[in-house]
């Protein structure tokens, strides 16, 4: 009874960590990665990329705010889902409708600033509407390593910012989801390309 019970918590705690992780991989770069590591990486499981970066957002009444702006793909998240406020798909509430992008803000920085559904904000040189509040992101919960409220948006709109400049300290996260076993990847790919400059690691 008790080794039954202890498997039962293990695989609990295995899928939450899959869900705090990400994914099964991550492949941390500075910078895209070259084609032909993303095309290995392809063939080998689902691959979302997200691009993060700090900056400010500013309110139409001229507030501001440190954020982590993340971006968004179709495969984002490849374990759980985020949950809206409004409730919706993600994929709608960052899209671009009637010439702006829409961002997805947390919950509790939208309360600081006292945004709503439908208002704009600016970050870098775009303007942008308020679609959702998020209520969870699963990649979110139980980190440490967040240094201020996370806001949504599509690659597209990030792009459209202004911010990603050869200079500018961006963060590219590949994560996968792939059948064989997270190490056995994660050692196969290092193997692939030992010159690549990046971090990978698994979520075991």
């Amino acid at each position: 009874a008790g080794g039954g019970l202890y498997r039962q918590v293990a695989d609990a705690l295995r899928h939450d960590a899959k869900l705090i992780f990400g994914g099964d991989v991550e492949v941390e770069t500075a910078r895209p990665l070259p084609a032909e590591a993303l095309v290995w990486m392809q063939r080998r499981g689902t691959v979302s990329r997200v691009v993060e970066l700090r900056t400010m957002l500013r309110t139409e009444g001229g507030r501001a705010q440190l954020i982590e702006l993340q971006s968004a793909d179709e495969a984002y998240p490849l374990y759980g889902s985020v949950v809206l406020e409004p409730a919706g798909p993600l994929a709608d509430a960052l899209a671009r409708r009637d010439g702006r992008w829409g961002a997805a803000i947390d919950g509790t920085l939208a309360q600081r600033l006292g945004l709503r559904p439908g208002d704009a904000v600016a970050i870098g040189d775009l303007d942008l509407t308020v679609r959702a509040l998020v209520v969870r992101q699963p990649d979110r919960s139980l980190r440490a390593d967040w240094g201020a409220a996370p806001v949504l948006v599509a690659e597209g709109a990030l792009m459209a910012t202004g911010l990603v400049q050869p200079l500018s300290r961006v963060e590219h996260h590949y994560r996968v989801r792939t059948p064989e076993p997270a190490n056995a990847w994660r050692d196969s790919f290092i193997a692939t390309f030992p010159a690549l400059d990046a971090e990978t690691r698994s979520f075991d």
